[in-house]
């Protein structure tokens, strides 16, 4: 059980950095070297059957389609020689516009 709460606070930690990530407009170098090496220092402490849960759910989280991404929800749609035909052919250069 305690390697639950463990592994549950680590992940909170990663999903709270990732949301101050997004939060602000873009993080210095410094900031994120920051996130990188608390983060570090919070997997050097977990133990190995920890890691080994973390490492196992992942995969499980890997193998998973992604919502939305099944096969008959994505479709591509087909070519549409009417609306190409109306785009002009000929080149847009900055003197054309100007004009």
């Amino acid at each position: 059980m305690r390697c639950h709460r463990l592994f549950d606070k680590v992940l909170l930690a990663a999903l709270a950095c990732g949301a101050t990530v997004v939060r602000a407009q873009m993080p210095s170098q410094k900031g994120m070297d920051d996130v990188m090496h608390e983060m570090r220092k919070q997997m050097d402490r977990l133990t190995p059957e920890q890691r080994k849960m973390i490492d196992q759910s992942f995969q499980q989280m890997a193998m998973q389609p992604a919502p939305g991404a099944e096969d008959d929800e994505i479709a591509v749609p087909r070519r549409d020689a009417a609306r190409i035909a109306t785009v002009p052919k000929n080149v847009l250069t900055s003197a054309k516009l100007r004009a």
